[in-house]
């Protein structure tokens, strides 16, 4: 029987043949975009050793990008000051974009960082890609590859997309081109590069601690990126809108309710986790990163969080257990044999801590027939979810 917080979604879902459609690369990524095998910490634990995704200089410059703006009257001076927090920006005499803004005419300084102009997003419809730094991480490169409808206007709402430990936000982001125009909504999904956020710590964990358990102060938290690139399309005029949208599969997945989990979700108009491999239990006795134990998360933060409409969707073939980056650690286990499984225990220990605290639960756990651990595959089934969601909520100014 379906329970009142269970959806059996209906499909018709495309041959999965054409979802290899860019065959090169989901070849070489099949193998890495999964998750870590095990947890840190335990014996035998070995994380994800992904191939180094170019720097920022070589993505900069194979993308038409420049080291200094052609605009400045003194490049070579110029080229010379530039920190790693002067590298990105709009180039003015050429309509190529420079990786210097502290130039007089390429761009302004806020509070020591950049301001990046984000308009390359927009200003056509389909696919772009941009170099973007986080204010609180100025020396350390994002990518956001973006998905533009035909009508785009900064009315419509926004949706930014969690790739998984493959790290290929771009594959992410031609998931979603279709649904773009489908939901009229700008789509961008954040790119996580391993040379900039190595690891499950600094992603899927979101930077709380570092390699040596020591905690970080919640200004460095990874979590706090998209609530900062909004802010940014808001004050750069992009959207008027006032909250957003999220997606997040495999360990995007992870980061998405765990970035909930700890708050970030004033502007949040909906969120759907994705075939997450391990999840931060709503629970204040067991402790982090499976539960919400030794964190600053207290009795009333855990109700406002059962209370926010957070939805989990669990592919009903997503039950493999041998592949290399299947967390697979004791204390993985205990949370059920699969990713499938593994999505009701969670929506079950959310009830039982609702009934526990005096809340409502407003999550709800979505299976999607017959798919497994399939990126493409997953964003179709919550596109249109999304979509009606976002035009719902995402209230203009």
């Amino acid at each position: 029987m379906v329970g009142p917080h269970r959806r059996i979604l209906p499909l018709r879902l495309e041959d999965p043949a054409r979802s290899l459609g860019r065959k090169r690369l989901v070849t070489i990524r099949q193998v890495r975009g999964q998750e870590f095998s095990s947890e840190p910490g335990e014996p035998g634990a070995a994380p994800v050793i992904a191939k180094r995704a170019a720097t920022w200089q070589s993505w900069g410059h194979a993308h038409g990008y420049r080291r200094y703006c052609r605009a400045c009257p003194r490049p070579s001076e110029h080229a010379k000051k530039a920190g790693p927090q002067d590298r990105l920006g709009p180039c003015n005499d050429t309509g190529r974009r420079s990786l210097a803004p502290s130039c007089p005419r390429s761009g302004a300084l806020a509070r020591g960082t950049a301001v990046i102009d984000l308009s390359p997003l927009v200003v056509a419809a389909g696919a772009a890609s941009l170099p973007y730094f986080d204010p609180a991480f100025p020396g350390q490169s994002l990518i956001l590859h973006a998905a533009c409808p035909r009508d785009w206007h900064p009315g419509l709402p926004v949706l930014f997309v969690h790739h998984g430990v493959g790290r290929n936000g771009r594959d992410y982001r031609d998931y979603w081109l279709p649904h773009a125009d489908a939901g009229r909504m700008l789509v961008v999904a954040i790119e996580f590069p391993e040379t900039s956020f190595p690891e499950y710590l600094w992603y899927n964990f979101g930077n709380l601690h570092a390699a040596d358990g020591s905690p970080n102060p919640r200004a460095q938290w990874t979590f706090g990126i998209d609530t900062r690139l909004f802010e940014a399309l808001r004050m750069q005029s992009i959207t008027t809108t006032l909250r957003y949208g999220l997606f997040g599969h495999s360990a995007g997945g992870q980061y998405v309710h765990r970035m909930l989990s700890f708050g970030y979700r004033d502007q949040v108009a909906v969120a759907v986790s994705a075939n997450a491999g391990t999840y931060a239990m709503p629970d204040l006795r067991t402790n982090w990163p499976w539960g919400l134990g030794g964190t600053d998360v207290t009795a009333d933060d855990l109700r406002a969080m059962l209370a926010f409409p957070l939805t989990i969707m669990a592919g009903t073939a997503d039950i493999k257990t041998t592949g290399r980056f299947f967390p697979k650690g004791p204390k993985s286990l205990r949370q059920g044999p699969t990713r499938h499984a593994r999505a009701h225990t969670y929506i079950r220990t959310g009830r039982i801590a609702a009934a526990e605290l005096g809340v409502s639960l407003a999550w709800m756990v979505v299976d999607v027939p017959d798919v497994g651990h399939d990126g493409r595959l997953m964003s179709d089934a919550a596109a249109p979810l999304i979509a009606e969601a976002l035009h719902r909520g995402a209230v203009i100014t």
